[in-house]
């Protein structure tokens, strides 16, 4: 059961349960909890219950609580607010992207920004290296250099390439998702982290 502690009309603490053990001015009240209705109600401490009702957390915003103080009992409630579709479905789409940019970026992390800057095109080269043995201009560059064969660019770049692709395709998959949901819950409830 819950309680609030009411002090000259106004709820000054709760709800909740009650403590085992209170602190008082005059000494340390032993058993609160098993005090009966009448003495807590003399201390202030009278039963509580919520008269909200069933709402959904994730499509409502949840205000302060509203009492109605009676002699006997105390009934509250919470202010309600529903969220627009428009504003979960922004806070979804931020979700989907912030999701992906990590990602993205932890396959960069270890590039110069001149290597990030040629990478789309080294990725592209690398994927037509594995699918058909040709050697692309950029590759080329990389490989003239000395620091790389076509094989260790195939090896440091096609797994990082393809991380990166799949994170795209999640990405797109889910704003193409979100975009065709029309009902507010199933928005407020939708998994933006799935699929990656």
């Amino acid at each position: 059961m819950l309680f609030v502690k009411v002090i000259n009309g106004i709820v000054v603490q709760g709800p909740a349960t009650l403590p085992r053990t209170l602190e008082t001015d005059t000494g340390t009240v032993v058993n609160f909890d098993k005090l009966d209705t009448a003495l807590l109600k003399d201390l202030g401490y009278i039963p509580y219950t919520d008269t909200t009702g069933a709402y959904d957390q994730a499509t409502h915003d949840v205000g302060d609580f509203t009492y109605n103080i009676g002699a006997s009992a105390v009934t509250g409630s919470r202010a309600l607010t529903e969220r627009s579709i428009s504003t979960i479905t922004a806070a979804k789409i931020t979700e989907v992207y912030a999701r992906c940019k990590g990602i993205l970026d932890s396959h960069s992390a270890e590039y110069s920004a001149a290597e990030i800057s040629s990478f789309s095109t080294m990725q592209t080269e690398v994927k037509e290296y594995a699918a058909s043995g040709t050697v692309g201009p950029a590759m080329q560059v990389a490989i003239d250099r000395g620091r790389h064969t076509a094989s260790t660019l195939e090896v440091a770049i096609l797994p990082k390439a393809l991380a990166q692709d799949t994170a795209l395709l999640a990405r797109d998959m889910h704003l193409a998702a979100i975009e065709a949901i029309t009902d507010l819950a199933a928005m407020a409830h939708y998994d933006t982290s799935a699929g990656w």
